[in-house]
């Protein structure tokens, strides 16, 4: 599954560099250096992906819509497909339109949303690539057959449609960042994370 791939992936990434490096070269000080680049921005993404987890961890028990599900706007009537969140807006957001009857809007969560391209025909008289929308003005949307137009262009790989659940699948990536629920290989997955951390740090 998804988390167990990532997984297999970042091991597989140290073990590639640790082959190229014991692998005779003709400038073995080159491959050094070229596998120690390699390594150190192995080191950053997973930094990265533990900071982007830790902040978001104590957050997630006021989120109330996952990555991939497809929302819909309670007032302009546009679906879309949650990509990502905020605990809180990043800009002040007292006075955006549509915000008038929510009570504290930038004490809110606040979603990243793909909007379905001719939902926002309708709803804006014009394609949208994204909405920033607060959590109040978010519903589950119920009629989700297909897949929705999209104007940004989405990686299949970081997010797979679902025709039987009606949403998209984000990738184990994406899922460990937000805090989400990894299966039965999450505990793998956070030990693999929390030990190659710790192995590039001591390197490095």
């Amino acid at each position: 599954d998804e988390a167990s791939l990532l997984v297999s992936s970042l091991i597989s990434s140290v073990q590639s560099m640790l082959m190229e490096n014991n692998t005779s070269s003709p400038n073995q000080l080159d491959s050094a250096i070229s596998s120690l680049a390699k390594l150190y921005m192995l080191h950053v993404k997973i930094n990265s992906l533990t900071w982007f987890r830790n902040a978001n961890l104590p957050q997630k028990e006021h989120i109330q819509f996952s990555l991939g599900q497809v929302v819909k706007h309670k007032l302009y009537g546009f679906r879309g497909v949650v990509a990502a969140w905020d605990a809180k807006p990043r800009m002040d957001v007292s006075n955006w339109d549509g915000l008038q009857g929510v009570e504290n809007p930038n004490e809110k969560p606040f979603y990243h949303i793909y909007p379905d391209v001719n939902d926002c025909i309708e709803a804006f008289g014009g394609p949208r690539s994204f909405r920033y929308v607060c959590q109040d003005n978010l519903e589950l949307s119920s009629s989700n057959e297909n897949p929705l137009e999209l104007k940004l262009d989405v990686d299949p790989e970081e997010w797979k449609w679902d025709g039987e659940k009606g949403n998209y699948i984000a990738s184990a990536e994406m899922k460990f960042m937000y805090a989400e629920d990894l299966g039965e290989d999450e505990t793998t997955l956070i030990a693999t994370v929390r030990n190659l951390r710790k192995i590039l740090t001591e390197c490095l």
